[in-house]
């Protein structure tokens, strides 16, 4: 999908570029917003550590255990598409059973299992992490499936997030403001809707992680397990009722962030097998605070961009302040320092923790 910015941020004409500069181009005005992926659920890698030996361990000597007569009479054919289709808490529990299981669960076609384990793994964290609980909601096609979608399911564009309870991929800028995804707490939902306990039942609830949940330099932390939220476009279909207006003051809810988390694009269509965090445009960020002619909200909304690194020559090709930080580049001159410290500290990938196949374990 070709990028979609303000005519105030368009350059007059379509940037033509070298294509022995692309790189360069990418390296020198793109980067990676760690705050955008720290607002959500997020852990570090280091929490994982020692963490998910039951999923990851693979081992090399040949299995003598069985499945049993009933699960052993399956053809292969049928028992993977059972493995891949039933919730992926069961599947975990499956590969547990003995090492002919582990193996039957890391050869499922395609390597399904093994990208989902690798890349996917906060959104593991947050699906099987107390009190939530949702790894018995969904499956290995349903996360692969999630993990292979680049599109923001709102608006099209390059998603690097997912909305946990619509199991929806989003962009950032959705994630805040698309009113499909608007989260809010119970209590706050039961008031505004007056929903009974037959229809609280309906409701999906989800207990939020404990984390920081904003873009703040003060930090919201939520340190319990004491926050349940639900979705509003759930509880206004099951109340019947339409919800309150949203103040334009007030564009994004914490608890958005609360049931969200970072989700990269596994493009499983390249011979490379190319995985996208989404990069930031650094002329997008620095017009946020430079340009006049635009307003904040769209300013704000195009900053949030992300895209994939062939979506950003794209974007730069019509995003005028880029094009003129190149410039300035190309003619030897340093680029602002505030822009130097953000391209700094964010040019280097967000690091999957990479679940390695550790064999001749004991």
């Amino acid at each position: 999908m070709d990028p979609v910015i303000p005519a105030g941020l368009q350059s007059e004409n379509v940037y033509q570029f070298r294509m022995e500069d692309a790189n360069t181009i990418v390296k020198r005005l793109a980067y990676y917003n760690s705050k955008f992926r720290h607002s959500v659920i997020w852990y570090p890698s280091n929490k994982f550590l020692g963490v998910w030996d039951g999923m990851t361990y693979t081992f090399s000597r040949p299995s003598n255990a069985t499945l049993g007569p009933d699960i052993g009479r399956l053809p292969m054919d049928i028992l993977y598409t059972i493995l891949e289709n039933i919730d992926i808490e069961s599947l975990i529990r499956f590969r547990q059973l003995n090492l002919e299981a582990r193996h039957i669960v890391d050869s499922i076609p395609h390597g399904k299992y093994q990208r989902v384990i690798e890349h996917a793994y906060i959104l593991l964290r947050a699906l099987f992490g107390p009190p939530s609980q949702l790894a018995a909601k969904v499956s290995l096609v349903d996360i692969d499936t999630a993990l292979c979608t680049a599109a923001c399911a709102i608006c099209g564009e390059f998603s690097g997030f997912i909305s946990i309870p619509t199991w929806k991929r989003c962009c950032f800028s959705c994630l805040q403001r698309a009113p499909e995804l608007r989260m809010q707490s119970l209590a706050g939902a039961r008031k505004e809707f007056g929903l009974t306990k037959s229809q609280l039942e309906q409701l999906n609830l989800f207990q939020a992680l404990p984390g920081t949940y904003t873009l703040e330099d003060r930090p919201l932390e939520l340190k319990d397990y004491k926050h349940t939220i639900v979705s509003i476009h759930q509880a206004a279909i099951i109340s019947g009722q339409p919800p309150h207006p949203v103040p334009p003051w007030k564009q994004f809810f914490n608890e958005n962030y609360m049931t969200s988390c970072p989700l990269p694009f596994y493009d499983r269509r390249s011979n490379s097998h190319v995985v996208e965090s989404g990069l930031s445009c650094l002329g997008c960020h620095y017009a946020r605070s430079h340009n006049k002619t635009v307003s904040t909200i769209e300013k704000d909304a195009t900053a949030e961009k992300l895209y994939t690194t062939d979506g950003f020559l794209r974007h730069f090709r019509i995003c005028d302040q880029a094009q003129r930080l190149w410039e300035m580049i190309e003619a030897g001159k340093e680029l602002p320092g505030a822009l130097q410290v953000i391209r700094g500290a964010g040019f280097e990938e967000p690091r999957e923790y990479r679940y390695l196949c550790h064999t001749d374990r004991p």
